[in-house]
């Protein structure tokens, strides 16, 4: 008859069950990136990813102190991780399985996505910082110097804070940020093309004083680019080119006072919503999210000396501004009201430009 294995040290036991928890954030992690999501109506997501990330935050905080204080006690860490992986982890994964694009919008599904996906990140990181210390540990290794402990347990707090924010914002309170913030980029780059059209008054003598002191050596090239790209200012001898950035900022200019009605009139107390208005939702909100993207290729058309470029790039900024207009010209009941008729005196005012 075969001998019994020897039963495993508490450091072999800790050692197992942080490889268990890593195996399963592996697999948790992989499954981000899965379309598979079912939806529960009595449950609300938020919630429960909030609750899960509080617990997570819990557990590594008692993990961070043991890790910090000498020596370690296998024991107490081995049940705090267990613990931690069967409610919280599976709580957190739950979540975001259920976040299903159709009841809780694309929007929030990839919102919640990448914030769980930052916490399983960091999460990660500290498991494997706590597998080095007990590996170094098991061997008497005293030479083993993990990183940090309290910074690392810190970025990870910042994680699930994060998580923990979107259930007290809710759907209608990220759509109202994500508006602002692309509102943000728009306004960045309307300063950025005005400063650009002004320039300083004698950008063209000094370009002339510039191209007759090169004598073509190499450490001149990237003054040559620099002259060669436009982007210190316009030129004056582009008239072409002015009337287009004018054009572009009377345009960009209509296209920010949008941004401001839609999170006046549509999104700020944004109801909870059925399924063909998250529809609506989603594709206003992408939108919104593609104008500063188009804004950026507008300011660099103009960089560039590319007229015919910055024209097209503008016809897309206002196509996509009118796409806004169509998705929430109606109110959330499919009324009529004050953003409609707004709207309406929006699309005249950006068609006479």
């Amino acid at each position: 008859m075969a001998p019994s294995p020897a039963p495993r040290t508490e450091h072999q036991q800790c050692l197992a069950t942080v490889n268990a928890t890593l195996t399963l954030l592996s697999r948790f992690t992989s499954a981000l990136g899965t379309s598979e999501t079912n939806y529960v109506a009595d449950i609300s997501v938020l919630d429960l990813l909030a609750k899960s990330a509080t617990l997570i935050k819990a557990h590594t905080t008692k993990l961070s102190l043991l890790m910090i204080n000498k020596p370690f006690t296998p024991s107490a860490i081995r049940k705090i991780v267990d613990t931690m992986s069967s409610e919280a982890l599976t709580g957190m994964a739950s979540g975001v399985q259920l976040c299903d694009p159709p009841h809780y919008t694309q929007l929030l599904h990839d919102e919640v996505t990448q914030r769980v996906r930052r916490v399983y990140r960091e999460l990660q990181a500290l498991m494997q910082e706590m597998l080095v210390l007990l590996e170094a540990m098991e061997k008497e290794d005293k030479t083993v110097v993990g990183r940090d402990t309290l910074a690392s347990t810190g970025v990870l707090w910042e994680a699930c804070d994060a998580v923990i924010e979107l259930g007290k914002f809710g759907l209608a309170g990220l759509v109202v940020v994500k508006a602002q913030q692309y509102r943000n980029l728009l306004e960045d780059a309307i300063s950025e093309l005005k400063e650009w059209v002004e320039g300083d008054e004698d950008d063209d003598e000094d370009e002339e004083d510039d191209a007759e002191s090169f004598d073509g050596g190499d450490d001149e090239s990237d003054d040559i680019g620099k002259l060669l790209s436009g982007s210190g200012s316009l030129p004056k001898s582009r008239p072409d080119l002015k009337e287009t950035a004018e054009l572009a900022q009377k345009t960009l200019r209509l296209i920010s006072t949008l941004y401001l009605a839609v999170n006046k009139r549509r999104l700020k107390g944004l109801p909870a919503l059925a399924i063909p208005e998250n529809a609506r939702l989603d594709s206003a909100m992408n939108e919104l999210k593609i104008i500063p993207e188009e804004v950026d290729e507008l300011v660099s058309a103009c960089y560039d000396l590319d007229n015919e470029q910055a024209r097209a790039r503008i016809k897309a900024v206002v196509d996509h501004g009118k796409a806004v207009v169509v998705q929430l010209r109606k109110g959330w009941k499919d009324q009529d009201d004050e953003f409609t008729a707004w709207s309406s005196r929006w699309e005249e005012a950006i068609d006479k430009e």
